[in-house]
């Protein structure tokens, strides 16, 4: 099997921006749609997390982020989970 050529422009097209997005999902048409999605809706959220840090894993990307480490060899990528708040461990 020949190796896949890539080239530069592609790669670099591709990483523009970063890689991620972050998408609405619903629409923040009003006063209190607004509300709910950030102040006060975002500390009440943080509050019961910090209340209970099991719920960081369904209210945050907390238990779905990961670390990319790598020096660009092929086949030397290491891979660790992110710390998060949900982390109990100490």
């Amino acid at each position: 099997m020949s190796p896949v050529v890539i080239g530069d422009a592609e790669i670099f097209d591709a990483h523009l921006t970063g890689k991620l997005s972050v998408e609405l999902k619903a629409p923040l048409d009003t006063q209190r749609a607004l509300s709910i999605a950030y102040t006060p809706g975002v500390a009440q959220v943080s509050r019961a997390i910090a209340a209970d840090h099991t719920l960081a894993a369904r209210y945050t990307w907390a238990n779905r982020l990961v670390a990319v480490v790598s020096d660009g060899s092929v086949g030397k990528v290491v891979a660790a989970a992110v710390a998060t708040a949900a982390d109990t461990s100490g």
